[in-house]
């Protein structure tokens, strides 16, 4: 008789001792494991806005000085043309900066024009033929003048039994579109937005 009441309560023990054990897999399963995980998503979703907050604060910060930068573009880069006076502008502008800088001007043509929804790309690819420092000059000249213009590639290469260097560039030019400085919307020109030659 003591012997089955000792078998008895290691019974009970071991039942409890289950019970206790399939209680805590169960708050584990459907308590403890879902609150990790919704914890672990909001930590994310909190870097992800932190993230985001330190870029917008890093906007807020340059917004001054993007602001003066786009008030101080000169009147050329608003300026309203069609694409063939646009190009003959900046054909104009690159052979009197070569001649201004002694060079000879090879060759020059235009590329397709590139149109994005608020500015318009122009560019030019010339050869040049003179001296490195007369070369150095014209970037000079072509890159400081009112207009938006900046090289997009160049080669160079010496001329054989000469002190002259050849030189090609791509030249472009941007054109703004949409807005003038004062914030108003420009009304592009019908010649402007065609895509017809």
């Amino acid at each position: 008789m003591v012997f089955d009441i000792r078998d008895d309560c290691r019974r009970q023990v071991i039942l409890g001792l289950m019970g206790v054990f399939l209680l805590a897999f169960g708050m584990t399963q459907w308590l403890v494991l879902p609150s990790w995980d919704r914890f672990k998503s909001s930590r994310s979703a909190l870097e992800d806005r932190q993230v985001e907050l330190a870029r917008l604060r890093s906007n807020i910060a340059v917004a001054a000085q993007v602001g003066k930068a786009h008030a101080s573009l000169p009147a050329q880069a608003w300026r309203v043309q069609d694409d063939e006076e646009a190009l003959s502008y900046l054909l104009v502008n690159v052979e009197s900066a070569a001649r201004s800088s002694d060079l000879s001007l090879v060759n020059a043509r235009p590329l397709p024009v590139k149109t994005e929804p608020d500015h318009r790309t122009y560019r030019v690819r010339i050869v040049l033929s003179g001296r490195l420092e007369q070369i150095v000059r014209f970037v000079d000249r072509i890159t400081s003048g009112d207009a938006l213009v900046g090289l997009d590639g160049f080669t160079l290469r010496g001329e054989q039994g000469e002190n002259k260097t050849e030189a090609t560039f791509e030249i472009v030019m941007i054109r703004l579109r949409g807005l003038d400085r004062a914030g108003s919307t420009t009304q592009p020109t019908a010649t402007e937005d065609s895509d017809e030659p």
